[in-house]
């Protein structure tokens, strides 16, 4: 069975900003048998944020890629 199908993505330690207008969060894989009260974390971005122009902007952190469809193909392109 594949990895992607035994993880999950978590949204967590959300806090709101305070000197500029971008907050910041952690982004998790966690294995789906777990729990929130026993998480069983397979990696983890911590103070990530929205501003594009941050070294912590949460693309840049974790990496953004979209799939298009030529010639009777997928294509997986890395921004």
């Amino acid at each position: 069975m594949s990895l992607y199908l035994n993880i999950k993505i978590v949204i967590e330690d959300i806090k709101a900003p305070e000197n500029d207008q971008y907050g910041t969060f952690t982004v998790a894989l966690r294995e789906t048998s777990d729990s929130d009260n026993t998480p069983i974390y397979i990696e983890r971005f911590t103070n990530c944020d929205l501003n594009s122009s941050s070294s912590n902007y949460v693309a840049r952190r974790i990496g953004d890629m979209y799939t298009t469809y030529e010639d009777n193909r997928f294509i997986t392109h890395e921004s």
